[in-house]
This record gives C-alpha cells, structure tokens and sequence, in this order.
C-alpha cells in the first residue's frame, strides 16, 4: 500500500519528496524498505515522536536522517504509518506544521495509513478513528489478510478483524489451538512448550503455490499483556532450550532495562535510585545535555532532586556533574538501570535501543549464531539486516527475545505466534489487543488463558480512547421560575 501511494506520487510529480513517519523505530525502518521502489530511490524516515517535537519543515530536510533523497523538490508527501497509534496531540502537530508549510508555497499532501482495530494511542484522543468516519467513503479500504498464509489463519484473524471475536476464538478452539490452563505457573509452563515446539505447517506462498515451513522458536513468538509475564515466559524458554543443548559458550553482561516510563513517576525523586541512568535525547530536559548519557549520584526527596554524573568522561578526561530537579525533566527523558543477562551461542536477541552505528532498530530479532566467550561478541544473524557482531561489553540494548508485550509487536509478522492472555488482566484484555496477538502469524497461532469464556467476552469489547473532546458536554437548558 505504501508502495503503491508513493509511487502514484512519483508519477504524477517526479519532483517530489517523501517522509514515512510512525510511532514506533521498527514501523518507520519497515515502511521506509516497502516504499523504496529501486535502488535509485529512497524516502525519509523519521519517528513520529522526533516529527512532533522538531517541526515538520526541520525534519523533512533533516542532515541526520537514516534514508535521505538527493532532489530538492517543490511537492512533499507525508506518510504517517500505523496511524491509530498517533494522539490527538500528535496528529494536531504535524498538521500544523503541514499548514504552516503551504502558506510558504510548499505543496505538501498527508497520507494516514493504518488499522483502528490495533491497539490505540497511548496519547489520548483517537483522530484517525475521527478522521476515517468525517470522510466517509472517501477512505480507501484494504480488506483482504495479505499476511495470513493459509486458510486456518485466514478463518482465524479474518473474524476479529470484522470486529466479530468470538467467531475467532471458536475457529482457534476447534483446532485445537485456544488451550485453557488454570494454574498460573502451569500456564506459563504451556506458553513455553508450544513455544519451543518443533513441527512442520503448510503455506501458500504468494504465487498460489504450498509450501512446507519448519517451525521452531527461532521463528516463533510469545505475546503477553505485561512485563512481568514476558520475563517469566522469557526466563521458562531459555532455561528449556539450554537444558535441551540449544544454548553454549554463555557469557555474563549487564543491559539496560527502560523503567519509569510514566511521567508522574518521573516527576518524584522517591521514585529513583542510585545507579538509574538518564538520558535527554531531545535536549529539553533543563540541566542536562542532548543525547548524553547520566547516571543518578545522589538524591534529595525532600527538594524533589537528583544529582547526576555523565558515564563518560569528555575530551579532557573530566566527568562532569549537575543537580536536576525531577519536575523539569519528566517526559523529557528515558530512565534505564542495570540488569545481569547471560546470552550464548542459540540464543534469541531483542533489541531494546535504536543503534544507528550497529545499523540495528529498535525491537529487531536475531539469533546468537557464535560466542567469543573471552571478548564477549555475539556474532548475531538478523534476517534481512544481516549477520552482526555484538560486543556485549558496549552494546546495552539488547534482551530475551522469546516473548515480548503486545504494543511492542505491532507491525511484526512471524511464522507462529503464541498468546498468553490471563483473563485476570480484564484493563488489558480488549478486541483491539486480540486483533494485534492473531494477527501477526503466517502459518500458526496459539492462544492459552486460564478461562476461556470469561476471555471471549472480555475481549469482546472494543478499547477506547478519550480526549478532552469527547468529555464536552452541551449545556442543559435550565428552567426558571419567578415565584412571589
């Protein structure tokens, strides 16, 4: 699809520049590759978060962009991918630096491309939603699953996509693949089972054609609504996979684990410790650097401060100190703090942070294929992106990648995906977020709850998301009567 707009584009105005932005790293790296037509061409890619804080006019010609055009044209086209997933606030700043644009005589034209049954922003409002139904049938619809490669998934993730889940569920149910399991360590038990299970499904291929795909946990998923789920599921396959002799010559690191990402925890020093590292990547956060890294000294709850030190001396050999106060950094800033890992040869790796020198985006999978024990580098093959080396004592952004949450796997497609959903996370337990979980297989798709029926009806509701337009309310005619 994206291939297809820009090309129209092309065509109609040789001379034309074009941005593909998205919420998320991994979908704006993804729908840069789908729109590059030849090698003679290629677009801008820039996170939406980065378009929304530097101005549109800043970012399309930006000198640190990672894909760049050569032309400088007279017409821009703005993809913004995966758009359910932009805010009210989001899409307010890109159309008005879009506005301010055309008043210089630019032409710039805006594309939002995206599906509202994923899951919504975290921002409130939900403008493409809005959008969508302001213009009616003049929205262009994609309804075919181009994803899906054979008739069981199809029979699987076309239902919900229709908004009917239950018929979805059932159609899982009935091959076997919806398993209820009522204990919770039993659950997580399962999770990992049908992770690490080795079997053979049959596809068809794009020209019609079946195909035999080899299925194992290196083309294999877990999804889970939390954190905390994910590490268990994480932690139960490796531990099965190194006592199966999937996993050798092991080293231990440390990584860097993002917390405190909400920003009225950010706001309190009592929520910080010693050691937590920060980081200011747009260089807003008042008493800190662009783009240097700090990490927390000392901490004064009472005048709600904390004082940092950078982790790497400058060019005089000198570290230098500041005192923040938490109010003036919260939401300007992303927090991380130690953790222990031990990666080895058969291991599956997420990373966790964009490395533009590694050329390796947020939320890319690999898999250890080699271990140099005594320099501690992971030779690590990416698919599409190549094999890598990883020195793991400088690379940090880097973690598990058996299991992973379903925000983060949006815009992903696997071979297998396995679903966790625990029917007591009822807040996370929406048709928006069982759309996401069944619609990222190709060939195979397992769901595991601890209820089945009380998971059927919770996900057959619909999340939503709120702004302060939706809480207006017209004023109610009051009447008044004059009594003597």
């Amino acid at each position: 699809m994206l291939k297809s707009i820009a090309h129209s584009m092309k065509y109609n105005d040789n001379n034309t520049e074009v941005l593909v932005s998205a919420v998320a790293n991994k979908a704006v790296t993804g729908a840069v590759e789908a729109s590059t037509m030849n090698s003679g061409e290629s677009f801008t890619g820039q996170t939406l978060h980065k378009a929304t804080r530097g101005g549109l006019k800043e970012v399309m010609g930006a000198n640190d962009s990672e894909h760049k055009t050569e032309v400088k044209p007279q017409t821009k086209l703005l993809i913004i991918e995966e758009a359910s997933m932009a805010s009210a606030s989001d899409i307010h700043k890109i159309l008005k630096d879009v506005e301010e644009l055309r008043k210089e005589g630019t032409n710039v034209k805006v594309h939002l491309v995206g599906d509202t049954n994923q899951l919504l922003p975290i921002g409130a409002g939900s403008p493409f939603e809005q959008i969508q139904k302001a213009l009616g049938d003049k929205v262009v619809q994609m309804n075919e699953s181009q994803r899906q490669r054979n008739e069981t998934q199809q029979n699987i993730t076309e239902p919900i996509a229709k908004k009917d889940v239950r018929t979805s569920l059932e159609n899982l149910d009935k091959v076997g693949a919806l398993k209820e399991v009522k204990d919770p360590e039993e659950r997580i038990k399962a999770v990992v089972d049908a992770i690490t299970k080795k079997e053979s499904v049959d596809i068809q291929n794009f020209k019609g054609e079946t195909e035999t795909k080899n299925i194992d946990y290196k083309n294999t998923i877990g999804l889970a609504a939390t954190n905390k789920e994910n590490r268990a599921i994480n932690a139960g396959v490796r531990e099965k996979l190194k006592e199966e002799g999937y996993i050798k010559d092991e080293v231990k690191t440390t990584i860097n684990v993002g917390v405190l990402k909400d920003n009225i925890k950010q706001s309190s020093a009592s929520n910080y410790a010693k050691g937590m590292k920060i980081t200011s990547h747009e260089g807003t956060a008042k008493g800190m650097a662009k783009n240097t890294e700090y990490k927390v000294v000392g901490i004064d709850e009472a005048k709600n401060t904390l004082k940092l030190k950078t982790t790497e001396a400058d060019k005089d050999g000198k570290y230098n100190f500041t005192v923040v106060k938490t109010a003036n950094i919260a939401g300007k800033v992303s927090i991380n703090k130690e953790e222990e890992r031990t990666f080895g040869e058969g291991d599956k790796v997420r990373i966790t942070a964009t490395s533009k020198e590694a050329g390796l985006t947020n939320s890319d999978q690999g898999i250890i294929t080699k271990m140099d024990k005594e320099k501690k580098i992971a030779i690590v093959d990416f698919g599409e992106k190549g094999v890598k080396k990883v020195d793991l004592n400088q690379e940090k952004g880097l973690d598990y990648g058996y299991s992973m949450t379903n925000h983060s796997a949006q815009g992903i497609s696997i071979e297998k995906v396995v679903v966790s959903m625990d029917s007591e996370n009822n807040s996370m337990n929406s048709m928006n977020a069982a759309y996401v979980a069944l619609s990222r297989q190709t060939a195979q798709s397992v769901l595991i709850t601890d209820d089945k029926e009380k998971l059927m009806n919770q996900v057959s509701k619909e999340a939503s998301s709120v702004s302060s337009l939706d809480n207006l309310k017209k004023p109610e005619e009051v009447k008044i009567e004059n009594k003597v």
